[in-house]
């Protein structure tokens, strides 16, 4: 289940600290974060999911019963507030790095996938 260089893995958490921290986290060990909308049914979900080939899911309990085609990575939020860190090898994958799946609604009610680099996400900070 390791995440290797630019390994989508989605994010189906609502907006929040929570949120940020996940994509920052999947950032950090080098893997390209598709956050998803937790308001969409899970049909559309999932062809996103398998659209991208997305084999990995960050979530919180209350969202790991939805019918995903993906392993749950179970978010504890206690933990996330412990100061207690963890040991993880980062990885710099430098301005060219896929950071985020986005999709849009696509031209043809279809969900599609655009891909951003590090370097779109620097030029808006």
């Amino acid at each position: 289940m390791g995440i290797q260089h630019e390994t989508p893995v989605a994010v189906l958490l609502e907006p929040g600290i929570e949120q940020i921290i996940a994509q920052i986290a999947i950032l950090l060990v080098g893997g390209s974060c598709v956050p998803l909308d937790t308001t969409m049914p899970d049909d559309r979900l999932c062809f996103m999911l398998q659209d991208l080939q997305i084999n990995l899911t960050l979530t919180i309990p209350q969202f790991q019963e939805r019918t995903l085609p993906t392993d749950f990575i179970i978010i504890n939020q206690d933990v996330l507030k412990s100061p207690e860190t963890g040991h993880f090898p980062l990885v710099h994958g430098g301005k060219n790095h896929r950071t985020h799946i986005l999709f849009t609604s696509g031209t043809t009610g279809r969900p599609k996938a655009v891909e951003i680099e590090a370097q779109g996400i620097i030029q808006l900070i």
